[in-house]
């Protein structure tokens, strides 16, 4: 491994930065101060911490990113809300994103909707979502959504009355016809196995169809 401390030349990274299965949660953001630009296009960390700064200096070239246990903080030590994470990647077109998503409140939503790089990605997978995500809004959204394609997989401490909403706009995906809009997956702890591969078929389907 190259001791960074003893490198005075600073660094220009231009495709690709990962670190995955550190146990080092500092390991990316110790390097920062040796990178003079970022243009990677592709991200994949786990287990990181990074401020704010850093972060938007890391991503703001990335196009794909997968992250794992990655947290974000403000000046003040506390996690900075998902849709100010999101808006510092302006060029994203694909996101697997599964870390502690506490950071979405019922206003997350309807912030990503006002962002035009959100309306734009590609593709957006994000794990163990908790019941503050707006899922009525989004739901109405989808419902229009002809350029992303969404997998949602919620959190096993998910209320029965969310989980029961959950099933219903499943039940209305599986059902609906001559969908024009790119039909999401949507999954849940405890989701009736032959929902799940009807949900799954018809969106690996919309997703074979561009």
């Amino acid at each position: 491994m190259i001791d960074m401390k003893n490198i005075s030349c600073k660094f220009w990274i231009t495709q690709f930065i990962s670190a995955k299965y550190s146990d080092n949660k500092n390991i990316i953001s110790s390097i920062i101060p040796k990178i003079y630009k970022c243009d990677a296009k592709m991200l994949c960390l786990d287990n990181q911490i990074f401020s704010y700064n850093d972060f938007a200096f890391l991503v703001s070239n990335a196009e794909d990113i997968n992250f794992k246990a990655v947290t974000v903080m403000n000046e003040n030590d506390l996690i900075v809300p998902f849709e100010k994470v999101f808006e510092a990647i302006p060029k994203i077109k694909y996101i697997y994103y599964d870390t502690n998503l506490s950071n979405i409140t019922p206003k997350t939503v309807k912030k990503l909707l006002k962002l035009p790089n959100f309306l734009q990605i590609e593709m957006f997978h994000l794990i163990n979502i908790p019941e503050t995500f707006d899922i009525e809004t989004f739901y109405n959204y989808m419902k229009k959504n002809k350029n992303t394609h969404f997998q949602l997989d919620f959190g096993i401490l998910i209320s029965e009355a969310y989980e029961n909403r959950l099933e219903e706009i499943i039940d209305e995906l599986i059902e609906a016809e001559n969908q024009d809009y790119k039909i999401p997956l949507i999954l849940f702890f405890g989701l009736d196995l032959e929902k799940c591969c009807n949900l799954d078929t018809i969106f690996r389907n919309s997703f074979l169809m561009g």
